[in-house]
């Protein structure tokens, strides 16, 4: 039975530093890569996460450049694919025309050689964009998809690499806790326990480690939050 969720989020990304849209080696619009120093926190996540206990047995990883270029650390240090998962990838607000599609799998894995081409997303979010409450929905029914996947894979512990609204959402829909304040600066990490005396997925589970930054050199940056439909960025280096 799964017992443990770990997610984190991706590393500074190229745009945060010299503040325009960098292409992305996919020809992706808005997919950026990291920044040098983003790479370095992906380096320093991954020498962390390798030493967890119970130890990672399944990856699973937004489909964007920024975060397959963040997890594959991990999956180089502990030997593991990664599955990419459109379920929880990017948000983006509702819009009258259309939001940029991730690269196929087949494209990525020319990228990040450890990619599991043969795995299913849980399900692929509307290039239409969503509402806060549209996000909050979705993980939902992409982690019960997930924790099922990682079941029938003997999992006891998994880790989630994604963004910082889906994050949040991931972590209140685990949780039950609808209003859940989930720190999730660059490359942070949450924990989450399966509780005793539950079997459901959404509400099933207890953070026991909330944003934690305490391996990267730099501590919590570029914290996020909802507010509406506007993000509100602490602990922010990079002055954007």
């Amino acid at each position: 039975m799964l017992e443990v969720i770990y997610i984190t989020r991706h590393g500074f990304r190229t745009n945060w530093e010299n503040t325009k849209w960098s292409p992305s080696p996919t020809g992706i619009d808005r997919d950026p890569p990291l920044s040098s120093y983003g790479v370095a926190q992906a380096q320093e996540m991954a020498n962390h996460l390798q030493k967890l206990d119970p130890r990672i047995d399944r990856i699973y990883c937004s489909p964007f450049y920024r975060c397959l270029q963040t997890i594959k650390y991990t999956s180089e240090a502990l030997n593991l694919p990664i599955h990419v998962d459109n379920g929880i990838g990017e948000w983006y607000g509702v819009t009258t025309g259309r939001h940029p599609s991730p690269a196929s799998k087949q494209k990525l894995k020319t990228f990040f050689p450890t990619i599991d081409v043969g795995y299913e997303p849980s399900l692929i979010p509307t290039t239409k964009g969503e509402t806060m409450a549209d996000i909050h929905e979705r993980v939902k029914r992409a982690m019960e998809l997930v924790v099922q996947d990682a079941e029938r894979n003997d999992c006891k512990a998994i880790v989630l690499c994604t963004h910082a609204a889906t994050n949040i959402a991931l972590g209140r829909a685990l949780t039950g806790e609808e209003e859940m304040d989930v720190q999730t600066g660059t490359c942070s990490l949450g924990r989450y326990e399966r509780r005793t005396d539950s079997s459901k997925v959404v509400g099933g589970w207890r953070c026991t480690l909330n944003g934690d930054c305490s391996f990267l050199t730099g501590g919590e940056e570029r914290n996020w939050s909802f507010d509406g439909d506007i993000p509100v960025y602490e602990n922010d280096k990079a002055n954007l």
